[in-house]
């Protein structure tokens, strides 16, 4: 499973509800409830297999640069904390 799968496991029941709920057929609807919970239980289960040989599955989630820090939140170091209490 690769980064690009990782948000359908949250996506994926939200979409199964919304097009049960669309569907006038009854028999769709139940089989979206059996089939939702075993796909995601499965898919899960894959995850933990792979999570066991990877330490990381997935990485660069969001967008976030490694490393950067806004100037709003400027970081000190524990040098500088002690310092001011000795």
């Amino acid at each position: 499973m690769t980064a690009l799968l990782l948000p359908l496991l949250a996506a994926g029941p939200v979409m199964a509800a919304a097009l049960a709920a669309m569907l006038p057929w009854r028999i769709v609807g139940r089989l979206l409830a059996l089939a939702v919970p075993t796909i995601t239980a499965i898919s899960g289960l894959g995850l933990l297999v792979q999570h066991h040989t990877e330490p990381v599955v997935a990485t660069q989630v969001g967008g976030f640069i490694p490393g950067w820090r806004s100037r709003s939140s400027p970081t000190r170091s524990p040098r500088s904390c002690s310092s001011r209490q000795a």
